[in-house]
């Protein structure tokens, strides 16, 4: 089955750049990386983990096939669409980002993080490491010295951490589109910085690497970028790879490279078998219907609708929330020790079955196709930020469904945000008619 399905996935990323003729289309980056990611599965006998099971495997590959239909359906749409408007020039509108109010938000996250900050040198200072960081930033049972207060932990999750992930992929296209904002790119490198000393997370190194990366490749192909800007996104890519190494280190000490990308891309398959064999047999009958999915953008309004005294937390919604978080995050042994990642395909199909995985996927695959050809069609950088944002979730689509975590659903409702609509001056538009 997994050699079935790797086939499939080359045959898809290949048929992607066919119709694109680029690599950062969503089907070919997509396919590409699932792909490499089941070959890594196959090696994974190696390390010890459990065989996945061959219903597992045809959930992700009904997963993906579902995601390239959804791709193919929206190009069917978008010509409809484009006939339907006729001569209706779609590029006449372009973004700029709101610099004033970033700088307030941006300051405003600086300075909490700052203060945590504290905390975490005198940890250090003790004797602790990172990996000690680590895990009291991630205890969710109770509150110590890095979840100071119940405050503090809102703020960290409603505010700090979903402008940090923001701040990524804006600093980056900010940086590809010319402007070049100093104070911005300085104020994001040091939220970054900030945000791993207090979390012990090395995710935004890895996001920030990818995000310079897949814009070199989106500016390049639609601009002629100097040999300058190429060499320094290529050092600044080998500073972030060689920090995170760095940062891994100081995490886990002596560690084998391998076995952590193993870990991280591929072990989540296995456990994915684990965690639906949880569901199908305990909880047969739960169904989240989309909340699982996209409790990112349901928790913060419970949340606030709960400590208002407005409305408790229904008992279905803490189940799901339950069978989301909780249950995800308690360690098993699948042949390695595994928790956290379990698949995109874990939320789709907790909230519907296999049925939940084809609606899902295929609606994530026409969206972030949608995307892809808007961003083509207008290269304005709002719109280049939102395909960023969405290409992070494929490329980590191994991991989870990101818009399960309210840092993430957040941070897309604030992209809304932060640029404002302009219209092109008539000069550019008479030269894209040209």
């Amino acid at each position: 089955m997994d050699t079935i399905i790797i086939l499939f996935c080359l045959f898809a990323a290949l048929t992607g750049y066919i119709i694109e003729r680029n690599i950062f289309n969503p089907i070919t980056l997509f396919f590409t990386y699932w792909a490499g990611v089941l070959l890594l599965v196959i090696f994974g006998g190696y390390y010890g983990a459990n065989v996945t099971s061959t219903k597992a495997y045809l959930i992700i590959f009904i997963g993906l096939i579902s995601f390239y239909v959804g791709c193919l359906f929206y190009y069917r749409i978008d010509k409809k669409y484009e006939l339907k408007q006729g001569i209706e020039d779609k590029g006449a509108y372009d973004y700029e980002l709101r610099y004033k109010l970033l700088y307030v938000i941006y300051g405003i996250v600086i300075l909490f993080l700052l203060y945590n900050s504290k905390t975490i040198f005198e940890i250090l200072k003790e004797g602790g490491s990172f990996k000690d960081v680590r895990k009291l930033y991630t205890n969710r049972e109770e509150y110590n010295i890095v979840r100071k207060s119940p405050l503090n932990v809102v703020f960290k999750s409603f505010v700090s951490t979903p402008v940090v992930y923001l701040s990524l992929p804006v600093a980056v296209v900010d940086f590809f589109s010319g402007k070049r904002n100093k104070p911005l790119l300085y104020m994001t490198f040091t939220m970054a910085l900030l945000w791993f000393i207090n979390s012990g997370g090395r995710s935004v190194l890895l996001w920030l690497a990818m995000y310079f990366v897949i814009a070199m490749l989106i500016y390049r192909k639609q601009f002629k970028l100097s040999k300058k800007i190429i060499y320094i996104v290529g050092g600044l890519v080998l500073a972030l790879t060689l920090l995170l190494l760095f940062t891994t280190s100081l995490r886990k000490g002596a560690f084998s490279l391998v076995r952590e990308v193993f870990i991280y891309f591929a072990a989540p398959i296995p456990h994915f078998d684990y965690r639906i064999s949880v569901i199908n047999e305990m909880y047969p009958n739960v169904f989240g219907f989309g909340v699982s999915s996209l409790n990112g953008f349901i928790y913060p309004i419970l949340f606030f609708l709960n400590n208002l005294g407005l409305m408790p937390y229904p008992d279905a919604y803490l189940l799901i929330r339950h069978l989301s978080f909780e249950e995800l995050e308690t360690v098993v042994d699948i042949g390695v020790r595994m928790n956290a990642f379990a698949t995109m395909f874990y939320q789709l199909y907790l909230d519907g079955r296999i049925f939940g995985v084809v609606v899902g996927s295929s609606v994530f695959g026409a969206i972030c196709n949608w995307a892809y050809v808007k961003m083509k069609s207008t290269m304005n950088q709002f719109m280049v930020v939102f395909y960023l944002v969405l290409i992070q979730k494929l490329l980590f689509s191994v991991v989870r469904f990101y818009y399960y975590q309210p840092s993430h659903a957040i941070g897309l409702v604030l992209l809304f945000f932060i640029f404002k609509k302009t219209m092109k001056p008539p000069m550019q538009l008479e030269m894209k008619g040209m």
